[in-house]
C-alpha cells in the first residue's frame, strides 16, 4: 500500500470510528436520561450490562443500593436473546414482580452462582467460570441419569425438528444483606456467564454449519438460541428453593 493510500485509510477509518463512538456516547446519554426519570432494579442492571465502561456506573450502583432497601426481594429473570441491527446479542432483564422465589422453579433444574466479596461459590466452594462451562455443557449434551437430574421439554425448533431441549437456568444470588452488594462481582459474573453461553452458540454453529455463529443468517442464530437458551435469574439476597 502506498504510503498516501495508507494515510488516507488511516484518516477515513478514524472518522468512521469517532462516529461510531460519538453515536455510542449519545446512546449512552440517552439511555441514562430515561433511566433515570424513573430509576428501577432492572433498568439500572441492564444499563449496566449495556454500558459496562459507563462513567456513572458509580452512581447507578448507589441507586441500586437504595432501591432495595426498600424492595430488597425484588427477583429478575432474563428475556429471550435478541438479535440486535448491529448484529451484537442483546441482554437485558425484567422484574418478576413479587415471586421473587419463582417457586415454581424446581432446584434440580437450576445452577446456584452466589457472589461474595472474593468472587462467585457454588455449593459453598471458590468456582472458576472453566468449571462452570463444563457442568453446563453438561447439562446441555450429556444425559444425566440421576433422580434428580435437570429436567428436558420437547421442542420444535426449525432446522432441528422435534428435540429435547434442557430446562437448566443459572440462578444468581448474594451471601450477604441486598445493601452491601459487591457490584463489581456480581455484574462480572452475569457477564462470565453469557460469555460461556455465547461460546456454546459459536461452538455448535461452526460444529453444524461450518460457520462462526455471528456469520449465520439470523434464522439459524435463532435457531440455535432455542436450541440452548439462556435463561438466568437474579436475587439479591439468599435464594430459597422450596420444591426440588
Amino acid at each position: 500500500m502506498k504510503k498516501k493510500t495508507f494515510i488516507l485509510f488511516i484518516a477515513i477509518l478514524s472518522v468512521l470510528t469517532s462516529g461510531c463512538n460519538n453515536k455510542s456516547k449519545e446512546h449512552e446519554k440517552m439511555s441514562f436520561m430515561t433511566l433515570m426519570k424513573n430509576p428501577k432494579i432492572e433498568t439500572c442492571i441492564n444499563f449496566l450490562i449495556e454500558f459496562p465502561k459507563s462513567d456513572k456506573k458509580q452512581l447507578i450502583c448507589e441507586s441500586l443500593d437504595s432501591l432495595l432497601v426498600l424492595n430488597p426481594n425484588t427477583g429478575l429473570f432474563s428475556r429471550k436473546v435478541e438479535i440486535g441491527q448491529d448484529n451484537e446479542l442483546i441482554l437485558e432483564f425484567l422484574d418478576i414482580d413479587d415471586d421473587a422465589g419463582d417457586y415454581y422453579l424446581k432446584e434440580r433444574n437450576t445452577y446456584l452462582l452466589t457472589v461474595s466479596n472474593n468472587g462467585v461459590l457454588h455449593n459453598g466452594q471458590s468456582i472458576e467460570i472453566s468449571e462452570f462451562e463444563k457442568d453446563l455443557r453438561q447439562k446441555f449434551f450429556e444425559w444425566e441419569k440421576e433422580d434428580d437430574a435437570t429436567q428436558r421439554k420437547v421442542d420444535e425448533i426449525k432446522f432441528f425438528g422435534f428435540v429435547l431441549v434442557s430446562k437448566i437456568i443459572t440462578v444468581l444470588d448474594t451471601e450477604q444483606n441486598p445493601t452491601k452488594i459487591n457490584w463489581n462481582n456480581y455484574l462480572k459474573c452475569i457477564e462470565e456467564v453469557f460469555s460461556v453461553y455465547k461460546s456454546i452458540w459459536n461452538e455448535k454453529s461452526i460444529e453444524i454449519w461450518s460457520k462462526k455463529f455471528d456469520n449465520l443468517e439470523i434464522e439459524k442464530r435463532n435457531a440455535l438460541l432455542e436450541m440452548y437458551p439462556f435463561r438466568m435469574e437474579l436475587n439479591f439476597n439468599k435464594r430459597i428453593f422450596l420444591n426440588k
